[in-house]
């Protein structure tokens, strides 16, 4: 859809989350997940998050859904940054730069920083896990 280059880094979250906003008609359920994808990608060292890694079906039902989360798995890249930018940056991503995303594609600040807590809980039992 996005004629994307996924051998370079070409896409930031926010056109991944306006893309989730036209397709599936501002679906809250679809941006949250979009939103837990970003925070999980980015806190859990996931740099090989290319365009061919973000996928959409569509049902009569329905119409456009996000489809569920792949590919996930700890990554680095010849670049040493995210693959996927967030607020125009690659590297040094923050809290702040996650949550202004979010709320910048219309969830509430709330949610974000609960979301954004949760995950970081969740991959901190991963990592130790790994460790």
């Amino acid at each position: 859809m996005l004629e994307a280059d996924f051998r370079s880094p070409c896409c930031d979250y926010e056109t991944y989350l306006k893309m989730v906003r036209v397709l599936t008609k501002d679906n809250d359920t679809d941006k949250k997940q979009m939103f837990k994808t970003m925070c999980f990608n980015v806190l859990t060292h996931n740099r090989d998050d290319h365009t061919k890694n973000f996928s959409f079906f569509y049902t009569d039902m329905n119409g456009w859904r996000l489809a569920p989360a792949y590919d996930l798995t700890y990554s680095d890249t010849y670049w040493g940054e995210q693959t996927t930018s967030v607020g125009c940056k690659g590297k040094n991503i923050t809290k702040k730069d996650l949550i202004n995303l979010g709320v910048g594609a219309g969830l509430s600040p709330i949610y974000c920083e609960e979301c954004y807590s949760d995950m970081v809980e969740k991959t901190a039992v991963l990592k130790s896990y790994l460790s």
